[in-house]
């Protein structure tokens, strides 16, 4: 109990000072004079956000839980332009969807809550229908891994930054996955494997194939883009059938 209550103390303390330096920055950004404005003003800005001093303002700012640019805006609206007052740009014409991109805001959520910064953890890149689990970084909102990622059993550790998370919805986007197959070295099976895709109509972003040391061996390697964990899981399976086929394995891109 003494080392975790040392632990949470330590934690918190960094939270503090990342959020205060974050609220500094964001307010030299935006020209807002943050020594002009009152201990008590900022004492009540604090009770909005359901905290009963600055520090645990700073602290909530530190762990992600909302943006510096939120606080300005209550702490000194003159300085903070709403979206409607900020000064108009020429508007670009719309560009249709990019494939494949993550749209946090509408793909994953923190469970309770619409309104917190949520993304996928690249060293996982976790896709829907995957078991998840939210860890709450230092300024940077709510970092989502899959369970079977290697790094989460060092985040376990801190279980006070632990936060559930859920799929928010289906998604209609595509997410990049890395697979490698491992086959026997023969004529016609980089053919077989991509006719699997193709029935699956799943798209390719990347393919290299190569002969290993082991005589008869061959490494494939693709990007594809699924929709979610049950599409990833035919492919693999399909691909399993074809004669040939030795190992396959999912990649975590780096």
């Amino acid at each position: 109990n003494k080392i975790k209550h040392y632990i949470n103390a330590t934690e918190r303390v960094k939270a503090i000072e990342i959020g205060e330096k974050s609220l500094e920055r964001e307010a030299r950004r935006l020209g807002v004079p943050l020594s002009r404005i009152p201990r008590a003003q900022f004492e009540a800005v604090a009770q909005e956000y359901g905290c009963s001093k600055m520090e645990d303002l700073y602290a909530t700012l530190g762990f992600g839980h909302f943006s510096a640019r939120q606080v300005l805006n209550k702490l000194a609206p003159e300085f903070v332009p709403s979206p409607q007052e900020e000064p108009a740009t020429e508007t670009p014409s719309p560009t249709p969807p990019q494939v494949g991109v993550d749209d946090k805001n509408l793909v994953l959520k923190v469970k309770g809550s619409d309104d917190i910064l949520v993304y996928r953890a690249k060293c996982c890149n976790p896709i829907p229908g995957e078991a998840i689990v939210g860890y709450i970084t230092r300024g940077k909102g709510v970092a989502v891994h899959s369970l079977r990622c290697s790094n989460v059993q060092n985040l376990m550790y801190e279980v006070e930054r632990r936060i559930p998370v859920e799929w928010a919805r289906a998604a209609k986007d595509t997410f990049p996955v890395k697979i490698a197959v491992r086959t026997e070295d023969r004529p016609g099976m980089l053919n077989q494997l991509t006719q699997v895709l193709l029935t699956e109509q799943t798209n390719i972003r990347g393919l290299e194939a190569r002969g290993e040391h082991i005589e008869d061996d061959a490494l494939v390697e693709m990007t594809l883009e699924v929709r979610d964990m049950k599409q990833l899981e035919r492919v693999v399976s399909s691909m399993r059938k074809i004669s040939g086929v030795r190992d396959i394995e999912r990649v975590d891109q780096k």
